[in-house]
C-alpha cells in the first residue's frame, strides 16, 4: 500500500524570512518525507504555492482555491499535491543527497 503525508505548519519569523531560507526548509522537509510516503498534500496561501511547485507539486485535482476562516487578511488558500514518482532529474538528485545525509546523521545541515 502507498502512504500519504500531510505537511505540518512551517512558520518563519518575519525578520528572518527570505525565499532562499523558506525554499531550503521546505525542500529539506520534503526530502525527508519522501523517504516515508509516496504522496504528499499541503495546504498553503496561494502566494506561497510557487515554492511548492518548484518541488513538483500541482493543485490537487478537483479542488479550487479557498479562503481560510482563520485568515484575517482573507488571503486565498490552495491545496497542493505531489506524487513521489513525479520527481525527476536534478531535483531528485538534490533530494537524494539530503536523504542520505539525514539517514547517516539523523539531521540535516545546510548553508545559505
Amino acid at each position: 500500500t502507498e502512504k500519504t503525508g500531510e505537511a505540518g505548519r512551517l512558520l518563519i519569523v518575519k525578520s528572518e524570512r527570505s525565499l532562499r531560507l523558506s525554499l531550503q526548509l521546505i525542500k529539506s522537509a520534503f526530502a525527508i518525507a519522501a523517504l516515508y510516503v509516496q504522496h504528499a498534500v499541503v495546504g498553503c496561501f496561494k502566494e506561497h504555492s510557487k515554492a511548492y511547485t518548484r518541488l513538483g507539486f500541482i493543485q490537487y485535482p478537483g479542488t479550487s482555491t479557498f479562503y481560510p476562516d482563520a485568515s484575517a487578511s482573507q488571503r486565498e488558500g490552495i491545496v497542493l499535491y505531489c506524487k513521489a514518482e513525479y520527481i525527476t532529474g536534478e531535483l531528485k538528485t538534490k533530494l537524494q543527497i539530503m536523504q542520505k545525509q539525514f539517514i547517516e546523521n539523523r539531521s540535516l545541515t545546510f548553508y545559505l
